[in-house]
């Protein structure tokens, strides 16, 4: 969708306080602007459906890139909803998740997490995709399918090429075979701890967990819906949310920029006014996202009595 900018909405916003910078202006209205997302959860976004990879826990947002996630309203996994649990809720019911990763940082701990069954990162390269001497799984006869994977030590599993070379790829916790049929099986110690999933847990605004950890059993496609904000260094949002929430933004910024000490543009009896204005229409807008902007009649019913 297209975006529009923090910065249309200056002229607005100076009419109220003559001789501010137009840089402490664009401050403030992207302040107003997270502070309005995240009270009025009005800025929303349903990702499209995906799959989950088997063995792994943590997925990122598909979302703007300038915007984190606030708040998640749903998430369905083949058409069943799963449940929003907190970081305490998910360690205490999944402590073979938290276990994992015990005593990292958090930043240390996202890295490590495996992030597909063959990672992408390590097995995206030149030797692998464009070398004459790589022969894929898909390729190779059913025959000479068991022969393929020959060796493996501990983490590393060691792939025989076409030419009789032999090509290490460290892969954390990762074995393989390939039976006489031609099928390729992933054989995981940890996909004994796997399942299908029935929770999911924001950790950060960016990515979230899925556990239990999904297993390889069948596939499993996921549906997200969630509330967004804008990024801190963002330089605007979607324009059908700002075109919605401007008259908010513009009160909210206003109210901060009116009682600033020491400034020639100060005024606290506006900046009442206008955190009243903000007050109101900040409620109104949270109301209509309530109602899915609905604009039917509303009806009330006394309850009947014996």
């Amino acid at each position: 969708m297209t975006d529009r900018a923090f910065s249309t909405l200056i002229q607005e916003v100076s009419a109220n306080v003559p001789g501010c910078p137009q840089p402490v202006m664009l401050r403030e209205i992207r302040k107003a602007a997270i502070r309005v997302c995240e009270r009025s959860l009005l800025w929303r976004h349903v990702e499209p459906t995906f799959n989950l990879s088997p063995g792994a826990y943590e997925y990122a947002y598909n979302k703007p890139v300038n915007s984190d996630v606030h708040v998640v309203f749903d998430a369905m996994m083949n058409g069943q909803p799963l449940k929003k649990l907190t970081l305490e809720e998910a360690l205490y019911q999944y402590p073979q998740w938290a276990d994992l990763f015990s005593g990292y940082s958090a930043d240390v701990a996202w890295s490590e997490t495996t992030k597909a069954p063959l990672n992408s990162k390590q097995f995206n390269n030149s030797e692998f995709n464009e070398a004459n001497t790589y022969s894929s799984l898909e390729a190779i006869d059913s025959t000479d399918a068991a022969d393929l994977l020959t060796q493996e030590s501990g983490s590393a599993l060691l792939l025989e090429t076409s030419t009789g070379t032999r090509t290490s790829s460290a892969i954390s916790l990762l074995y393989a075979r390939a039976d006489l049929s031609g099928n390729f099986n992933i054989l995981d110690p940890t996909m004994e701890a796997g399942s299908e999933p029935r929770a999911i847990c924001q950790v950060l605004p960016n990515r979230y967990l899925v556990l239990p950890m999904p297993d390889n059993d069948k596939t499993y496609t996921m549906r997200m819906f969630y509330a967004l904000k804008p990024k801190r260094d963002a330089e605007g949002m979607e324009e059908h949310a700002l075109d919605e929430l401007e008259d908010v933004i513009v009160h909210g910024a206003l109210q901060q920029l009116l009682v600033m000490p020491n400034v020639s543009w100060g005024d606290r009896e506006l900046a009442s006014y206008h955190s009243r204005q903000y007050l109101f229409h900040l409620t109104e807008r949270r109301a209509r996202a309530n109602l899915s902007n609905m604009r039917g009649s509303m009806t009330a019913r006394s309850p009947k009595f014996a």
